[in-house]
């Protein structure tokens, strides 16, 4: 059995690379997420989220969005990117890959 601070070391590693994984896939496709948002697009880091929140993977989306919410909190409470915060542009894909491809 793992001792709880390894349990912690193995969610914080989970939860960084999914971020990491977000902010590569969302900068591709960031000009679709700051056409739809009235968001300070120059003085935050705007991330889009695309998320099951509904349909089969639901419970998935919940828990990505979470761990993503984490690290956005501790990387600006640290002063955020370059000085901007973070900010999360959330999309639902209704756990469906081509509806999630149209989203922008």
């Amino acid at each position: 059995m793992k001792k709880p601070h390894q349990r912690s070391n193995l969610c914080s590693i989970c939860a960084a690379s999914l971020v990491t994984t977000v902010l590569v896939v969302c900068c591709a496709f960031q000009t679709s997420c700051i056409e739809e948002t009235t968001i300070d697009a120059e003085n935050n880091v705007l991330v889009g989220l695309l998320l099951p929140f509904t349909g089969g993977d639901a419970a998935l989306g919940a828990a990505y969005e979470r761990a993503a919410l984490m690290i956005k909190d501790t990387v600006n409470e640290a002063g955020g990117i370059g000085g901007k915060p973070i900010v999360f542009v959330s999309r639902d894909t209704f756990s469906d890959q081509d509806r999630a491809k149209k989203i922008h």
